[in-house]
């Protein structure tokens, strides 16, 4: 499908978007689900000016079954939010079979499940993407997770691409077809020390692929928390294209002063852009359901050369 990666300036004299939406969910919570259609209204008259959706899920103690679809026309573009893709529609159905065991069992539920993706060009009906992905999740009494997955992935890539950033070969426009492994685990949140761990392994466009991103939180109790992210992605392709390893590491720190100022610090270094940013939000909450917010956002070269700065000022104020 198309993507919006421009601002679209235009000359219309109005863009107005009409539409209608519908939330379910039933007495015992079985049934719930949502679902929408909106109309975009313009000086023109070229079609697919609109976009549906829905979502419906059924939910019992031993099946879990979900449906997604949506579908955005080729000229659906409101001036008023963000629309990253148009002309498209896609589905994507799930189902998942529980079993939960005793109370004396350090496992508390088994599932077993598989989720898909399935996307189209609208014109054309020329299939850009699928997934399907078997999966098998732990969940124990102490909250914690394990899981592993298995996919089959589609992708038709419409434009040249290079994965490492480095002006290299680019992908060409082909059809790639690879398969992915997958453990996921996720510790206990109720831990003062907590994070989780996700391994990745298989193919990757035309080479491989080895993932290991893992968060680490330590939380001081009425006070804050401070975190480490960090993701590693080492791609491997064949010649003439790139071969690289890429990370993505960023501390963060989220911190309450008193009851009514807060700090959040994220700070990130990216390989693959060779950028550091830091970014520091200060929140004063003056009144209740009322805050200010400075926020400062600096930009460096790896070599710590400054970028540029940007700072934020903003308030919410209730009125009542």
């Amino acid at each position: 499908g198309d993507t919006n990666s421009d601002i679209l300036f235009t000359d219309a004299k109005y863009n107005r978007v009409l539409g209608l939406d519908y939330n379910l969910i039933t007495d015992n919570n079985r049934w719930r689900g949502k679902t929408f259609l909106h109309h975009l209204f313009r000086p023109d008259k070229n079609d697919g000016r609109w976009t549906h959706g829905g979502q419906l899920s059924y939910n019992t103690k031993l099946m879990e079954v979900d449906w997604k679809h949506e579908v955005v026309g080729k000229n659906y573009r409101p001036d008023l939010g963000f629309v990253r893709q148009t002309d498209y529609y896609a589905i994507n159905p799930d189902v998942a079979f529980k079993y939960y065991f005793g109370k004396k069992s350090f496992v508390n539920r088994v599932s077993l499940g598989v989720n898909t993706h399935f996307l189209w060009n609208l014109s054309s009906n020329k299939q850009y993407e699928s997934t399907i992905e078997s999966k098998l999740n732990f969940k124990f009494q102490n909250t914690s997770y394990l899981s592993f997955y298995h996919s089959k992935n589609f992708i038709y890539l419409f434009e040249s691409f290079d994965p490492t950033n480095t002006s290299s070969a680019k992908l060409p426009i082909a059809d790639y077809r690879f398969n992915q492994f997958k453990i996921k685990y996720e510790s206990d949140k109720r831990k003062e020390i907590n994070g989780y761990v996700y391994l990745r392994t298989g193919g990757y466009y035309n080479g491989r692929i080895k993932s290991f991103h893992g968060v680490i939180n330590k939380r001081y109790q009425q006070k804050g928390d401070i975190g480490l992210d960090i993701t590693i992605n080492n791609i491997q392709l064949p010649k003439p294209y790139a071969s690289r390893t890429l990370m993505l590491i960023g501390p963060q720190l989220d911190w309450s002063f008193t009851k009514s100022i807060y700090l959040k610090s994220v700070i990130q270094y990216n390989t693959q852009v060779k950028n550091i940013n830091t970014n520091i939000r200060i929140q004063w909450r003056y009144r209740p359901v009322s805050d200010m917010f400075l926020v400062f956002t600096n930009n460096y070269s790896d070599d710590f050369r400054y970028k540029n700065l940007g700072i934020v000022f903003k308030i919410n104020h209730w009125f009542g």
